[in-house]
């Protein structure tokens, strides 16, 4: 009986538990044996378990107070259009431009989730050939009419920097990077492109103007949903670009480095291994 107890103190833990009872802990007193190894990683694991589940948890209730705001004004603009008993042509085109935009935005927040998703659950990235800089480029092709919209100068000195891993989901880092520095801008400002290979490696680094921002709330940026205050003044985005930009690099065994420049604006740069 003494020698069986903690195998039976294992299994009562275990059986209890549930997505509900996660904090639970076996903690086994005792010299460290195989018994106590077990225990540990036993305990170990429901630690994991207990973080994935609330940050799932978090995940599901962001994505629906955000999914609610495009719904909300889509449906505010129907009813006021809905309750003038003399609608003119000119407010229901006005009404239509509002939903319109509403869907928009709700399209492209499912989209991101999905992406986000599509790149959580991968266990492996595919090993196809992908450039950087080719993607760079047509990154600030799609984000010409911001770019002009803003009056952004952009410098580029985009060397080839092959690398290798899923296209459709590097593409996706790479655009939402440049998106990120051409939105949370400021009139005038500037936005800088440097791409090439590094000791072995290939590297994109992309630098911004702007508001601006904290070292110790940088880590806030790369979460779903998770603004700061100084960056959602010009922005209009989903709030999912750096937590895609970070999933996509973590499948592809990197990370994505930010710095906050003393005059404003963000540093990042994402380093893959060359191809």
């Amino acid at each position: 009986g003494r020698v069986l107890r903690p195998v039976r103190a294992i299994t009562a833990t275990a059986r209890r538990a549930s997505q509900e009872n996660l904090g639970e802990r076996i903690a086994l007193p005792g010299a460290s044996d195989e018994l106590k190894e077990l225990a540990d990683t036993f305990d170990a694991m429901l630690e994991r378990l207990d973080r994935a589940f609330a940050a799932q948890r978090r995940f599901v209730a962001d994505a629906s107070h955000e999914l609610r705001t495009p719904l909300t004004v889509m449906r505010t603009a129907v009813d006021v259009a809905i309750a003038k008993p003399g609608r003119t042509q000119e407010q229901l085109e006005a009404m239509a431009v509002r939903v319109r935009r509403g869907i928009d935005r709700a399209d492209a927040m499912v989209d991101a989730l999905l992406t986000l998703a599509i790149s959580d659950q991968r266990e492996q990235a595919k090993g196809e050939p992908f450039d950087l800089a080719t993607a760079a480029e047509d990154a600030m092709d799609a984000a010409s009419a911001d770019i002009a919209r803003l009056g952004l100068r952009v410098q580029s000195n985009l060397g080839s920097a092959e690398t290798a891993g899923d296209p459709p989901l590097l593409d996706r880092m790479v655009s939402n990077l440049v998106d990120n520095a051409v939105r949370h801008n400021i009139p005038g400002g500037q936005v800088s492109l440097v791409s090439g290979i590094k000791n072995g490696a290939a590297f994109l680094q992309i630098a911004n103007s702007g508001p601006v921002v904290p070292p110790d709330l940088l880590p806030l940026l790369f979460e779903p949903f998770r603004r700061i205050e100084t960056r959602t003044g010009s922005g209009g985005g989903v709030g999912l670009g750096l937590a895609i930009a970070r999933s996509v690099a973590a499948l592809h065994g990197t990370t994505v480095q930010a710095h906050s420049c003393p005059e404003g604006g963000l540093h990042v740069e994402v380093t893959l291994a060359a191809r």
